[in-house]
């Protein structure tokens, strides 16, 4: 799959009709827009979800009841009601408030979150196309830019630093052997309290 860009011109639609390339197929469309929603459970009337392993209780998208909504027993004179924001519409309808409240909460999200900025070097190859319009083939290599604070690993330290590892797992281990020796022996000293009461017992009734 390859990203024509084409300059601005009136026959530019032209190059979806083009069905075959340097003798192979070749279907060619429009860039598809990004669809700005969030999924909505069918069983729960939710966002963020979907119905498959999940079991919250049902809510009808129609009336906004207990129920599954093919159950639903509304009439069609009857108004819908919410079961999100209690208005009178379906659940699924997309001028919902508490919809719009969804989707700005997921934008803001989106927004917020950033990551380090990459340095884009583009390579334009300017391609005179069939049809007479030029195209524009973007190859980008994305670098990201070090810190002048960051320097790469050596050898020594990785080593160093699972000699470390090892070290401190050891000393964990032996504590642990240390504080089990020392419960154990308690344990024997209370046995032979034990043992030593119930020979004591045993000698006075006889």
């Amino acid at each position: 799959m390859f990203f024509v860009d084409l300059d601005p011109a009136e026959n530019n639609k032209e190059i979806c009709k083009i069905t075959a390339l340097q003798k192979k197929t070749a279907q060619i469309e429009p860039p598809r827009a990004k669809k700005n929603n969030i999924v909505q459970c069918m069983r729960c009337q939710q966002h963020g979800h979907t119905k498959s392993y999940y079991n919250r209780p049902f809510l009808c998208v129609k009336c906004g009841g207990h129920h599954n909504s093919k159950e639903c027993k509304k009439s069609k004179d009857t108004p819908a009601a919410c079961a999100l924001c209690a208005g009178n519409h379906p659940a699924n309808y997309r001028g919902c408030e508490h919809y719009h409240n969804m989707l700005k909460e997921s934008n803001t999200h989106r927004n917020s979150t950033q990551v380090a900025q990459p340095i884009h070097t583009n390579t334009n190859d300017n391609n005179t196309h069939p049809s007479g319009n030029p195209t524009h083939t973007n190859t980008n290599d994305n670098h990201m830019q070090p810190s002048g604070n960051l320097r790469p690993r050596s050898y020594a330290d990785v080593t160093r630093s699972s000699t470390n590892q090892v070290e401190d797992t050891a000393t964990i281990l032996t504590k642990l052997i240390d504080e089990f020796k020392g419960l154990f022996n308690q344990l024997l000293q209370h046995n032979s309290m034990i043992l030593n009461m119930l020979t004591m017992l045993i000698n006075m009734n006889n």
